[in-house]
């Protein structure tokens, strides 16, 4: 029964269909391949491949069989919170791509693993069972070829909503000579981010202290996972400064650095960011014609650039940077065509 806050319209029946149901036809024929293989498989069955395509790890068939559902039925899971997400207008590219990208990965696990269990079926030994890459070859081309053909069956990308010329929009009146600045720290409204990276952090130095102290090569397999939380912190925690000079975004450590020149900004507004929705997550993120800083759910500030890419910065109030911004880049107008 479907409840009537969200009713099951065609366009969603068509999400539904293509985003949960054909990776959940893909699972099951790929388990049904693998079952069929499994009475007719060498003991170990070839597990992992090197380079040049020959089997090189050994182990139980029965770790697929966990895996290969777990991992499905986890973007599964993801794409029905996508789909429950659609707006009346019709899904976001992001939500396309998220839908497509599970279809993907469904059809090129499910052919790579039920592959492996094939080109095995009737081996003596898994070593002799011959070279992957075909099987490599074939589920990428599956993938690939399914994941088109459900971006084309998913409903159509909704257009985003234009940004009103400058002159409609609010703006702070300025004088001449006076000098205005906004400065604020763009983070999470949880705290738990920083905790989880900070309690990391501390983990991870700690062990590599540890390890110079007795076995000094070792430290270095924590060079990784610390770049890993440095680019985290780098992306999760920002500051933002808006002058006359444009808008700054620094992140934590003070880079990544975002800068836009006034005479680069067309106008800003305040909108509403569905992180999943619009931007496909969290952090510094990427989608057509967009660049974001996604932090939270709920407010945020849209400049739009002359080159047509926008910025959109998730703020729990976003009017009074908005209206700053406007205001500077008229009186930066004003100023250039006097």
């Amino acid at each position: 029964m479907t409840s009537p806050h969200r009713p099951l319209t065609s366009p969603r029946r068509r999400i539904v269909a293509v985003g949960v149901g054909l990776p959940a036809l893909l699972l099951l024929a790929a388990l049904g391949v693998m079952l069929w293989a499994l009475p007719d498989l060498p003991s170990p069955v070839a597990t992992h491949w090197g380079p040049s395509g020959q089997p090189d790890g050994f182990g139980s068939p029965v770790l697929s069989f966990v895996l290969l559902p777990v991992v499905v039925i986890g973007w599964i899971a993801f794409a029905l919170v996508v789909a429950r997400r659609l707006r009346p207008a019709g899904p976001a590219v992001n939500q396309k791509l998220v839908l497509a990208t599970g279809v993907f990965l469904s059809a090129y696990l499910g052919t790579l693993i039920a592959g492996s269990f094939v080109i095995q079926r009737g081996v003596a030994d898994a070593q002799d069972s011959g070279s992957i890459l075909p099987v490599l070859l074939l589920s990428t081309v599956v993938g690939a070829v399914l994941a088109v053909a459900a971006w084309f069956l998913l409903p159509p990308a909704a257009a985003g909503e234009p940004v009103p010329p400058l002159d409609e929009l609010p703006a702070r009146s300025l004088t001449p000579s006076e000098r205005v600045s906004w400065v604020r720290r763009v983070e999470p409204r949880s705290r738990s981010i920083g905790v989880i990276l900070g309690i990391a952090g501390v983990l991870i130095v700690a062990s590599a202290l540890l390890a110079l102290g007795t076995q000094p090569l070792l430290a270095l397999i924590f060079v990784l996972p610390a770049a890993l939380i440095a680019l985290g912190y780098a992306l999760t925690f920002w500051t933002m400064t808006i002058d006359r000079h444009g808008l700054v975004a620094r992140g934590g450590p003070g880079w990544p650095t975002i800068r836009i020149p006034l005479d680069q900004i067309e106008a800003a507004q305040v909108i509403s960011v569905d992180p999943i929705v619009d931007f496909g997550g969290w952090g510094l993120r990427w989608a057509p014609g967009r660049t974001g800083i996604i932090l939270q759910r709920g407010t945020a500030l849209e400049v739009r650039r002359v080159s047509g890419r926008d910025l959109v910065v998730t703020l729990d109030d976003a009017t009074g940077p908005a209206e700053l911004l406007n205001g500077l880049v008229r009186r930066h107008r004003s100023d250039t065509a006097s």
